[in-house]
């Protein structure tokens, strides 16, 4: 009977310690869940910044993207009026000239309606003609004449027509019809020419052709 007292006794002294060590356990997870919180709250103040901070460079982004869009806008209309301005100058400076020329073949076609001394016409005349090739001249413009004796050249000149010819041999223009012009290496109006054939044909005793080189 008094080993079981004993054992109840000792049963009952340990009984204390084991209760304190369950407090100390239930402290450690305490601990542990305020932790925790604190380390998600710290994890959500630091993305809220990241935020914060992501937000305003979008924004000074988008603030430098509208002033460079605008500063664009800008010089594409102040750029397209200058061009403007200098095209309306350069047709200006272009058919000054003309104008002049215009103005002086009406005076000479009311002149002549008014006189018969066809010398003073024919002075006038001149006189326009002088003008218009000195304002094209200006211009840049290059005239092609003169073109009769030299070879066919496809690039510069346009045949209307071709004929035979003694003195040319073929491919070589006989005549010019119209002038031609081009401005620096591009044409502007190709010579209008006649082109030689060669000699005719030649006919025998019994009134056969021949070649004209035969």
């Amino acid at each position: 009977m008094k080993k079981k007292h004993k054992h109840e006794e000792y049963t009952e002294h340990e009984a204390p310690s084991a209760g304190n060590n369950d407090a100390h356990c239930g402290n450690d997870g305490a601990n542990s869940s305020v932790d925790s919180t604190v380390d998600v709250k710290e994890s959500i103040d630091k993305a809220s910044g990241k935020i914060h901070e992501l937000e305003k460079e979008l924004a000074e982004s988008r603030d430098k993207y509208l002033r460079l869009y605008a500063e664009f806008e800008n010089y594409r209309k102040r750029g397209a009026k200058e061009l403007a301005v200098a095209r309306s100058s350069a047709q200006i400076d272009t058919v000054m000239p003309f104008l002049m020329i215009y103005e002086h073949y009406m005076m000479a076609l009311d002149a002549g309606e008014k006189t018969k001394n066809l010398e003073a016409m024919r002075d006038g005349l001149k006189m326009i003609l002088a003008e218009f090739r000195k304002a094209v001249e200006e211009l840049g413009i290059e005239q092609l004449t003169n073109c009769v004796g030299s070879d066919f050249d496809p690039n510069i000149h346009e045949a209307i027509q071709k004929e035979h010819s003694d003195e040319h041999v073929e491919g070589k223009i006989i005549k010019q019809w119209g002038a031609g012009f081009k401005m620096k290496d591009r044409l502007l109006k190709p010579a209008t020419v006649v082109v030689s054939a060669g000699p005719a044909p030649s006919r025998t005793e019994n009134g056969a052709k021949t070649s004209g080189n035969s």
